[in-house]
């Protein structure tokens, strides 16, 4: 579900910001573009121009983020040929599936927005909780499930009772912008070749 969060500020130049984000899965959300404006000069033009630039960035995200997505619902991760009744298949499965997670959280930058020490627990998290090497796999079942890591794997980091520790709320926040974000464009063609 597509929604927008609109903040604002009543210091300085009464700024305007304006977050697009995806409420996945009823209510994990993804960020997506943002816009800022700072309030100038006549206010009739200025909310005109707003109105104009908020709405082409709206444009933007609801055309990006669902062709992206449905991209990776074509990409398949698990093997061709893949038989969840063959224990040989899902070996192969499951190693085919841990290696694009792994490429995939590489590619975000996930081990500098978390950690080392958590970068190694989620490694474990995605082998032991993730993981089913029964299933068929496509790059869209991983991004779905790296949308969810920040609650997910939090509440793993508090059950495990891990040196690391669970994530502070700003480790969250940033991981969510700055990691989990990019995960819906994340070239799995690439990855996977």
């Amino acid at each position: 579900m597509p929604c927008l969060e609109f903040s604002t500020s009543d210091i300085g130049e009464s700024s305007l910001h304006v977050q697009c984000f995806w409420l996945i899965s009823g209510s994990t959300p993804v960020p997506g573009e943002k816009y800022s404006h700072k309030h100038r000069g006549d206010s009739h033009r200025s909310l005109d121009e707003l109105e104009r630039k908020v709405l082409e960035m709206v444009k933007k995200e609801l055309e990006r983020f669902p062709d992206s997505l449905n991209r990776l619902s074509r990409i398949a991760v698990s093997p061709a040929g893949f038989a969840s009744d063959s224990k040989r298949w899902r070996r192969q499965n499951a190693r085919a599936v841990r290696a694009a997670f792994q490429a995939a959280l590489k590619s975000i930058d996930t081990g500098k927005i978390i950690g080392k020490k958590r970068e190694i627990i989620l490694r474990e998290y995605l082998e032991y909780r993730v993981i089913r090497d029964e299933q068929c796999y496509s790059a869209y079942d991983l991004v779905m499930e790296i949308f969810r890591f920040p609650d997910t794997f939090n509440r793993y980091l508090e059950e495990k009772d891990a040196a690391a520790g669970p994530m502070s709320i700003e480790t969250v926040r940033k991981f969510r912008k700055e990691s989990i974000a990019k995960a819906a464009y994340i070239d799995f063609i690439h990855l996977l070749s």
